[in-house]
C-alpha cells in the first residue's frame, strides 16, 4: 500500500473484554495488521508494567502510550533518529508528558479536604482491593499500582453534583480530570491526544504520507479520538455510547458492538473499504 496505516487504540472495554480482559476475538485481525506492517500503538491509562504485559501476549513491538498520555515509550533504535526529549530507560526511550505521581496524589487528597468529598484511589488501596475492584488478579492488580503519570478514583458517594465539583477543582488546580471506563482519573495537563500527535510527527519523518485511526470507548480517549484521520467509538458493555464523547464528535462513526467484537467489526471494514489488502 502506498499510504501507511497507522493504529491508535485504547486498552479497557476497547481493545479489551470489560469483564474478562481478553482481546481473543481479535486474532483473526490482528495477524491481518501483522501481514500489512501496521503499527498497533496502545495508548491507555493503564501503567507502562500492564501494556507491557498485553503487549507480550499479543506480540506486539510498537511503541505504546501509558497512564492517559503521561509517558511515551519508544523501543530503542524503533526510528532512525535521535528522539528529542526522551530519556534512555532500559530497552525504551521514554518522553515523560505527565506529572509526577506524588504531586497527583498530594493535590488529589488536598481537593477531598477542600470539597468535602470524599475519594478513594489506587494509592489508598491495596493490592487484593485493586483486583477486586477491576476484577484482575492479585499479580495484576500489582502491575496496575505501578503508578507514574496518573492516579484513577472513584467518589465514595454517587452524586453528580459532587463529580462535577472535584473534577472543577481538580482543574483550578492546574491538574487534569478525566474519566475512564472505570474511574475517574487525575493527571497533569498531558493527555492522549498530545502524546498521540507527538508519536505521529515521529512517524511522518519515516513516512510523510500516512493514514491514523483511533478506537476508544470513553471521555478519556477523546483527546486521541480527536487527533486521528478517522476515529471510531467502541460501544460499551451495556450498549450505550459515551455521551461526551457523542457530544464533541457528533459525526464519530460507531462500532455496532462492546469490546474487541466491535473494535474486530470496524477494523475489518475499515482495511475493505480504504483497499488495505
Amino acid at each position: 500500500m502506498e499510504e501507511r496505516l497507522i493504529v491508535f487504540t485504547d486498552l479497557d472495554g476497547t481493545f479489551l473484554d470489560h469483564h474478562t480482559y481478553s482481546f481473543s476475538a481479535l486474532e483473526a485481525i490482528l495477524v491481518r495488521l501483522n501481514k500489512l506492517e501496521v503499527p498497533l500503538i496502545f495508548c491507555s491509562s493503564k501503567t507502562r508494567a500492564e501494556i507491557e504485559a498485553v503487549r507480550q501476549k499479543c506480540s506486539n513491538s510498537h511503541p505504546f502510550i501509558s497512564e492517559n498520555g503521561g509517558g511515551i515509550f519508544i523501543p530503542e533504535g524503533y526510528f532512525p533518529f535521535p528522539i528529542q526529549g526522551g530519556m534512555r530507560q532500559g530497552e525504551y526511550v521514554v518522553i515523560k508528558l505527565g506529572a509526577r505521581y506524588a504531586e497527583l496524589i498530594a493535590t488529589l487528597r488536598q481537593t477531598s479536604v477542600n470539597t468535602g468529598t470524599s475519594i478513594r484511589g489506587f494509592n489508598d488501596m491495596t493490592i487484593e482491593e485493586v483486583a477486586r475492584e477491576c476484577n484482575l488478579s492479585d499479580a495484576e492488580a500489582r502491575l496496575a499500582k505501578q503508578r507514574e503519570f496518573d492516579e484513577p478514583f472513584y467518589l465514595l458517594t454517587q452524586d453528580v453534583e459532587a463529580e462535577r465539583r472535584i473534577c472543577k477543582a481538580i482543574e483550578q488546580s492546574g491538574y487534569y480530570c478525566t474519566r475512564g471506563t472505570r474511574f475517574f482519573h487525575i493527571l497533569g495537563k498531558s493527555d492522549k491526544g498530545k502524546a498521540v500527535r507527538l508519536l505521529l510527527s515521529f512517524f511522518r519523518k519515516v513516512k510523510s504520507s500516512l493514514v491514523s485511526l483511533s478506537l476508544g470507548d470513553s471521555q478519556n480517549d477523546l483527546p486521541m479520538l480527536k487527533e486521528t484521520d478517522y476515529a471510531f467509538l467502541v460501544q460499551k458493555g451495556n450498549g450505550e455510547y459515551d455521551r461526551e464523547v457523542l457530544e464533541e464528535i457528533p459525526n464519530i462513526t460507531l462500532a455496532p458492538a462492546p469490546g474487541p467484537q466491535g473494535w474486530a467489526y470496524v477494523m475489518s471494514h475499515f482495511l475493505e473499504k480504504l483497499a488495505f489488502s
